[in-house]
């Protein structure tokens, strides 16, 4: 017990107490068991004991409307939970559940309030614990998500390397559908992988709308890490370039651009952002608009085609000074030394003027122009130097220029 006096005076609201405090505490305790799968408390019940856990887990899981449920932590021994209920006897704001065979001392409201009739100016005690109740929500997310990655631990390791692979893998998509995963990730047996998931007490997983699942947060974080140290970046580059490919062909293209960036194919994000625009910015403008300012800014500023499709999608959002200052900052750089400096000068000029006239059509419309315009001086200047590169290699005269082959090495 002189363990367990001890672990209870380390809870913020009995830390003012003193030990011969504690231990009138400590004859009010009651010891309680629950099996694995057993709700505690649901959310909305009213507050009537604190628990403190001396063997086993509990999930920690908040109720949402349309029956969304989301696990925000996971409480194992030394932990504690409900003891606002002893302060004010509030509706539990969370469901608590066991996920492994449970052992807890339970302090009931009637005890509670029996020691406090007693020894009233222990409220005086539990007025200043309240204070540090900010401080402690950050602790127990420290202490909740190391046993989180406890039971994450527990569930990656008794399954077959097969298993984890899937696993480790799944964790690079942000919904799991069972009909698509195994084509996603050329794999076999994602279903009845995803069931044993489903049917453990861990919550690692959680159904979502269109009989798809969602890994848990930290249950993600936990087997990306496992991806990155088992299998390597370069894998998991590979992965996401083969994930994309397969939303392309199911005709996902959010997904294939996500994918596509974090495999870093800058021409192929190039390519569906052209592709599928006018889809794209009727129904996910936003999407458009973070997905272009992932692009490395060298891209971005080199080609028109991204330069129009992110003004646009802030357009689409409702930001027309936006889309103009986004014309205006690649115009300055590019601008720069160029043969048409003039001319692109008068159409930002216009384009100032009609701003402040607020007519905005009118001035995107100028400093695309003006975008244009630059885009084919630059397609005549690589023009030029492609036909000085075919007259030099027609006469014999030695060129810079390398072709494929001596950039390509040996494979």
């Amino acid at each position: 017990m002189a363990d367990l006096a001890d672990t209870i005076r380390s809870i913020p609201l009995f830390s003012g107490l003193s030990r011969e405090d504690i231990a009138k505490i400590l004859g009010k305790l009651e010891e309680k068991s629950f099996v694995a799968g057993t709700t505690i408390f649901s959310q909305g019940d009213k507050g009537d004991s604190f628990y403190f856990i001396q063997a086993g887990a509990v999930q920690v899981v908040l109720e949402g409307g349309g029956g969304r449920r989301e696990s925000i932590a996971v409480l194992g021994p030394q932990d504690w939970f409900g003891e606002m209920a002893l302060l004010s006897g509030e509706p539990r704001s969370a469901t608590i559940i066991a996920v492994k065979d449970l052992t807890v001392w339970r302090l009931t409201r009637e005890a509670w309030d029996e020691l406090i009739e007693k020894h009233p100016t222990w409220l005086l005690h539990f007025c200043a614990s309240l204070s540090k109740r900010l401080a402690r929500a950050e602790q127990q997310y420290s202490k909740g998500r190391d046993a989180f990655n406890s039971l994450a631990e527990e569930f990656y390791s008794s399954r077959s390397a097969e298993q984890q692979q899937f696993f480790r893998r799944a964790s690079l998509l942000a919904t799991i559908d069972p009909q698509t995963a195994d084509e996603l990730l050329q794999a076999k047996g994602a279903e009845g992988f995803l069931a044993d998931l489903q049917k453990s007490q861990f919550p690692l997983i959680r159904s979502i709308e269109g009989n798809r699942y969602e890994l848990h947060a930290f249950f993600r974080e936990f087997l990306t890490e496992k991806l990155l140290r088992v299998e390597g970046a370069e894998t998991e580059q590979k992965l996401h370039s083969q994930i994309a490919a397969q939303y392309e062909l199911l005709g996902n293209w959010e997904q294939a651009i996500h994918h596509s960036l974090e495999a870093q194919e800058w021409p192929q994000v190039i390519q569906l952002l052209s592709a599928q625009k006018e889809e794209l910015l009727d129904g996910s403008a936003l999407f458009v608009k973070n997905a272009v300012e992932r692009m490395p800014p060298d891209h971005f500023f080199a080609d028109p085609h991204l330069v129009h499709i992110k003004a646009r999608a802030v357009a689409h959002l409702g930001d027309l000074g936006g889309a103009v200052r986004i014309y205006k900052e690649v115009l300055s750089q590019r601008a720069a030394g160029s043969m048409s400096g003039e001319a692109v000068a008068r159409y930002q000029s216009m384009a100032d003027t009609l701003v402040q006239k607020r007519e905005y059509a009118q001035a995107l419309h100028c400093l695309r122009s003006a975008l244009n315009l630059l885009e084919q001086e630059t397609v005549h200047v690589a023009g030029d130097v492609n036909d000085l590169y075919r007259d030099n290699k027609q006469s014999g005269a030695p060129s810079s220029v390398s072709g494929p082959e001596s950039r390509m090495g040996s494979v």
